[in-house]
């Protein structure tokens, strides 16, 4: 799956102005082009629209990406994901909070909603300082096996942003035969990600809430960017909806947050 079409739903809040700037430098990294979105209500002024518009496609005018704007009326969620559906993006770009926008709560309602119900992976993102690159992701394993199929994904952003991915083993449970699978799924995403020529290293803790070990190690370790799945590991396994729930609307590093129906076939190497 490459990257070729992002989409940045877009309010003017710090978080979807750090999205925008973090979209950009993805798409020249890439080579790809950016969309953003704007969503409006009935009280929304044609001059709103146009501010949108310059702080969006104005401000990165010079900057070498071919950026579009895109303005659509309706349910936030809705909007974007239909936008998403229509452009046939690749990745989706957000910021989680949208208080201080031009339309207060116009993304904190609604990411969580927009990554349920996206088909392409998609980056959740606060109001935080952050890197201008992502340096270290961190590739959290549980004891699923569709945990390991985001691992191609992430690949590619590593090597794109020339950045370490972390193989961060994690579970609620901290029996030997946990311990011994999560490590052997580590052991094959070292052998993926050596092969692709990204730098990894690893890590792992055991018996805690999933989402906090996940923030306290990314916070502790200057992680740049959380990957995790989400559906199926929404369902049977310790990655249960309300963690990645915690983690796209609380954790202060971004969240890239993909689904099993947005992987190709390049993610059945790891099936078991």
């Amino acid at each position: 799956m490459e990257i070729k079409k992002i989409l940045v739903p877009y309010e003017g809040s710090p978080s979807s102005e750090i999205a925008l700037k973090k979209a950009v430098l993805t798409a020249k990294i890439f080579n790809a082009e950016l969309t953003v979105v704007f969503v409006v209500t009935d009280s929304t002024s044609a001059a709103m629209v146009d501010k949108v518009k310059e702080l969006t496609v104005g401000k990165y005018k010079d900057s070498g990406v071919n950026i579009h704007f895109v303005q659509r009326k309706g349910r936030i969620y809705k909007e974007i994901n239909a936008q998403e559906k229509e452009l046939e993006a690749d990745l989706i770009m957000m910021g989680t909070h949208g208080a201080k926008g031009f339309q207060e709560n116009w993304i904190g309602t609604n990411a969580f909603r927009v990554v349920s119900a996206s088909k392409c992976p998609v980056i959740t993102m606060q109001e935080f300082p952050f890197p201008e690159n992502f340096q270290k992701i961190l590739l959290p394993l549980n004891d699923t096996d569709q945990t390991r199929q985001k691992i191609p994904f992430v690949t590619q952003l590593a090597r794109g942003f020339d950045a370490e991915v972390v193989i961060f083993c994690v579970s609620a449970r901290k029996d030997e035969t946990t311990i011994n699978k999560l490590r052997m799924y580590a052991k094959q995403a070292k052998t993926y990600l050596d092969e692709h020529k990204v730098a990894s290293s690893f890590a792992e803790e055991y018996g805690r809430n999933i989402a906090d070990i996940i923030v306290d190690y990314s916070k502790a370790n200057g992680v740049d960017l959380i990957s995790i799945m989400t559906e199926t590991e929404t369902t049977n396994s310790f990655f249960m909806g309300t963690y990645a729930q915690q983690l796209v609307h609380h954790s202060p590093v971004p969240v890239l947050s993909v689904h099993t129906r947005s992987l190709t076939l390049e993610g059945a190497i790891f099936a078991s």
